[in-house]
């Protein structure tokens, strides 16, 4: 008899597995959070993005422009709403600027 734990899996199934423990998940999610943040608010917003961190369900972002940070407190339900839909899940609850 044959163990099912040794059995040929295709290599989408091996890394899907892979990627939900927990370690993995966190920096996988840390990494496109970035990607999408670059991706998403353009040179200018990032010229003044000093550091990203997601906590739990809540993305941290630093601004280093005091202007660009106010005019971007007006609007962040529609940046959640941008990065959540790019993301394709909702990691992100809140946004937090700094």
């Amino acid at each position: 008899m044959s163990n099912p734990k040794y059995e040929p899996r295709s290599l989408k199934e091996v890394l899907s597995e892979f990627s939900q423990q927990k370690g993995v998940r966190k920096g996988m999610d840390r990494v496109r959070v970035e990607q999408v943040w670059k991706e998403s608010m353009g040179q200018y917003v990032n010229l003044y993005t000093r550091s990203l961190r997601l906590e739990g369900q809540t993305l941290v972002v630093e601004i280093s422009n005091a202007t660009l940070k106010q005019e971007m407190q007006y609007a962040l339900p529609a940046i959640l709403e941008k990065l959540n839909a790019a993301l394709e899940q909702a990691p992100i609850k809140k946004i937090v600027l700094r």
